[in-house]
C-alpha cells in the first residue's frame, strides 16, 4: 500500500534542480564574445547570499553593466518554496519555460518529485522575487499587486520579444552533486565543481 502525505509532511526535492547550479554562455560584447556564469538554479538555504543577489537584480548582471534576461529556479527547501523564475522581458516565453522545467523534473527519476514541486510557482522579475521570498518567511498572502502563478494556471499570451541582452541557458538534465558545490556545465561537456564563495 502507498502512503501519500500530506503537503506539511512532504520531504524536501532532493534532485539536481533544487540544488544551485551554474551553467557557461556565450554573450557579445564589443570585444567579441565573452564567457559568463549564470545561476540555472538557487538553493537559499545553501546558498543564502544569491538569494540576495537575485532579488536585487545583480545575479545576472555583467561586468558591462547588463542585466541578462535568464530564467533560473528559486528553492527553498526548509519552507518548501519552489519557483520559476522568468525576467519581465521573457513573459511572452512563460509556456515555453514552464514546460522545459517540467522535462527536467521529469527527466529526473532518480528522485521523487514532492507536490510542491510539481506545481511549482511562477513569479516575474526581481520585485515579484522578492515578495515570494517574503511569503516564503512569513507564509502570509502576496500583495495584490504581485503577480504569481501556478505552474498549472494559464500563462501570459505569446507576445513580441523586448530589445535586450538574452542568454539561452539550455543544458542536458543535472546530475545530483553535494549541495554545497554548485555543479557547472558548459554545453555538452563533462561536468565540473566548482564552491561558491561564502
Amino acid at each position: 500500500m502507498i502512503a501519500i502525505m500530506g503537503l506539511g509532511e512532504q520531504a524536501p526535492y532532493t534532485g539536481a534542480i533544487g540544488q544551485t547550479t551554474v551553467v557557461r554562455v556565450h554573450v557579445p560584447t564589443d570585444q567579441g564574445m565573452e564567457t559568463v556564469h549564470l545561476y540555472r538554479s538557487i538553493n537559499t538555504q545553501t546558498h543564502p547570499e544569491l538569494a540576495v543577489a537575485a532579488v536585487s537584480g545583480e545575479l545576472h548582471r555583467v561586468d558591462t553593466g547588463q542585466e541578462l534576461a535568464a530564467v533560473f529556479v528559486v528553492h527553498d527547501p526548509v519552507m518548501r518554496r519552489f519557483a520559476l523564475v522568468i525576467p519581465d522581458v521573457l513573459r511572452h516565453h512563460t509556456l515555453r519555460e514552464q514546460a522545459k522545467l517540467i522535462e527536467d523534473l521529469a527527466t529526473d527519476v532518480e528522485h521523487p518529485v514532492p507536490r510542491y514541486v510539481e506545481e511549482f510557482d511562477v513569479v516575474f522579475g526581481p520585485e515579484q522575487l522578492a515578495a515570494y521570498l517574503d511569503v516564503a518567511d512569513n507564509d502570509a498572502e502576496l500583495d495584490q499587486d504581485v503577480v504569481l502563478i501556478r505552474s498549472r494556471s494559464d500563462a501570459p499570451p505569446d507576445g513580441e520579444d523586448d530589445h535586450g541582452t538574452h542568454a539561452s541557458i539550455d543544458s542536458d538534465p543535472l546530475s545530483d552533486e553535494d549541495s554545497h558545490d554548485v555543479a557547472e556545465y558548459v554545453d555538452d561537456a563533462e561536468v565540473e565543481e566548482i564552491s561558491v564563495a561564502e
